[in-house]
């Protein structure tokens, strides 16, 4: 199997997208809280709708913002081991949330 990047790469959207399994995702975007200095927000999906997931969450938000891009394959890593299934990028685009 092919390593998986670890380099952001954003389509016209401005959106990444990361999945797990058949149902779980994770989009990065970078036009959400932290944009303005550079840093990217994450949402944890499921069925196309963004989750509360214990771990990758905020305790106030279903996403989490202001992330490095460090930071955000630690939450691609940490999603892998809660649905127990390897990252894969996805070419497609999420729903916005």
């Amino acid at each position: 199997m092919e390593a998986l990047s670890r380099k952001l790469e954003f389509d016209k959207k401005g959106q990444m997208v990361f999945t797990f399994g058949d149902n779980w995702s994770l989009s990065v975007i970078n036009r959400g809280y932290g944009a303005s200095e550079g840093l990217f927000e994450i949402a944890p999906m499921a069925d196309d709708k963004v989750q509360y997931v214990e771990g990758i969450s905020t305790e106030l938000d279903d996403v989490r913002g202001w992330l490095t891009e460090d930071e955000v394959f630690e939450y691609v890593d940490k999603m892998a081991e809660i649905t127990d299934y390897p990252a894969k990028h996805n070419d497609s685009s999420l729903p916005y949330w």
